[in-house]
């Protein structure tokens, strides 16, 4: 958040008050909502957003690295490693998808152990890219359990 302005009071000059409001920018991102997402996932994917929102590249890269694992460990894929478990993922996941979500270990541990950070269009396509992955395994299977249910109630097939 950044400082609006500032009101000092008549009154007593000494007292100030700090409005602010937020930031905005052109590559701000709302939030996405997953009914079906473990809490520990929502929790690290809220920050993920709230650290690319407020340009902590660095922190948004390990936070999606860390959602990768999370997603990994929720499922149940075994590896020694991430880069084990994301192989693993090919049982799940298409092949060309699978060999692109090693991106997510390379570009957390650029930012984990040499501080560096990703740009903004890279970090946009990761987020992009999470959200699809959280949609497919967690929301994905609700949301056609839902439609079919009501394209039977149509029907009158309940």
């Amino acid at each position: 958040m950044e400082d609006c302005y500032s009101d000092s009071h008549f009154e007593n000059p000494e007292e100030t008050e700090s409005l602010f409001c937020p930031r905005r920018t052109e590559y701000e991102r709302m939030q996405k909502r997953f009914i079906t997402l473990p809490r520990k996932l929502a929790d690290l994917y809220a920050e993920v957003i709230s650290a690319h929102n407020s340009d902590l590249n660095v922190l948004c890269a390990i936070g999606l690295r860390g959602l990768i694992e999370g997603v990994c460990a929720d499922r149940k894929i075994q590896g020694r490693n991430l880069d084990e478990r994301v192989e693993a993922m090919k049982v799940l996941l298409p092949e060309n998808i699978v060999k692109n979500l090693h991106g997510f270990r390379f570009m957390g541990n650029r930012a984990a152990h040499e501080l560096e950070a990703p740009v903004s269009g890279e970090l946009q396509v990761a987020i992009d890219l999470i959200e699809d992955i959280l949609n497919y395994f967690y929301d994905l299977d609700y949301k056609a359990r839902l439609f079919g249910g009501l394209n039977a109630a149509q029907k009158g097939n309940p």
